[in-house]
């Protein structure tokens, strides 16, 4: 099955599917389920000459999985089942998986020491958050400007009662100052009472979003602090 760039292939395995081949350039993936274990393996775009193997469990472990495979560049090849991420770049001849303790066989064409650290940038690849970023800074300084702007607007919408609206705006400011969080993972409320307002933000006990989050709260400018507390909750 051949991989363009940019594009994704869904596959699975079954009682009479026991192999899938990708092909890219002169790139190869094989997913095969054999000896009771499924692998994926990186070789030639032939099939013929397997540059290195990631050992994935046992056909019990791996029964109805969904498996993704991706080409995002010309060097590159993805591939990705449940939470494992696999990285093979097929240039610079090495292989990289988020997956911890794991290890990554390379053939003699690549050697032994073809695995390379994974690094949260890689998510990237994958369409998905650098995990290595941290708190943006001029995210955050832009979104306090931002709120200071539209007070006046939040608490008249909190003091009737549209909350949720606001939620929405503040939503669309605040996600981008956490940028290794998905959207949906940013948690916070706010309330407005009696000229005091109050900014709730969850952390849920992630100490890399806890310490974002404290530094976030520190750039609440001097004048919203007269009226405005952030509040960082587990």
């Amino acid at each position: 099955m051949e991989l363009k760039i940019g594009s994704c292939e869904k596959v699975r395995l079954g009682m009479f599917k026991k192999q899938h081949m990708f092909e890219a350039g002169d790139r190869g993936l094989v997913l095969e389920r054999a000896d009771g274990g499924v692998c994926i393996y990186a070789t030639d775009a032939a099939h013929g000459k397997i540059l290195a193997a990631m050992p994935l469990g046992t056909v019990r472990d791996m029964k109805n999985m969904d498996y993704y495979f991706f080409a995002p560049d010309e060097h590159k090849l993805l591939a990705a089942v449940g939470r494992a991420l696999f990285v093979v770049d097929f240039s610079k001849k090495w292989t990289a998986s988020n997956i911890p303790n794991y290890r990554i066989y390379g053939s003699d064409h690549w050697g032994q020491e073809c695995q390379r650290p994974w690094e949260g940038k890689f998510m990237t690849l994958f369409g998905l958050p650098d995990e290595d970023a941290g708190m943006d800074r001029e995210a955050a300084q832009a979104f306090w400007a931002w709120f200071r702007e539209n007070e006046e607007k939040i608490q008249e919408k909190l003091g009737s009662g549209n909350a949720m609206e606001v939620v929405s705006w503040v939503d669309d400011k605040i996600c981008p100052v956490f940028p290794y969080m998905p959207g949906d993972m940013v948690h916070f409320e706010l309330g407005f009472h009696k000229g005091a307002g109050e900014f709730f933000f969850f952390h849920n006990n992630e100490e890399k979003l806890r310490s974002d989050a404290e530094a976030f709260a520190a750039m609440l400018p001097e004048e919203l602090k007269q009226r405005w507390t952030v509040i960082l909750e587990p």
